[in-house]
């Protein structure tokens, strides 16, 4: 299921994502978000957000990036 996330996120980017940390899920403009560098797949509000979810996110990045 996750595949198929990243997928659609790299094929038909929506103009509005939301954060990939559970956190925090801010709704923001694709323009604005950062995209997890190793898959493409994961977006995020800031870098904070993004380090506190590599701990899950990275047991699926490797899945992402095949």
């Amino acid at each position: 299921m996750f595949v198929e996330k990243c997928r659609s996120l790299k094929d038909g980017d929506p103009a509005i994502l939301a954060c990939g940390h559970d956190a925090c899920r801010k709704v923001a403009a694709r323009t604005t978000m950062m995209r997890c560098s190793r898959c493409r797949g994961r977006a995020y509000c800031s870098a904070s957000c993004q380090k506190a979810d590599w701990k899950i996110h990275r047991n699926e990045c490797v899945e992402c990036k095949k």
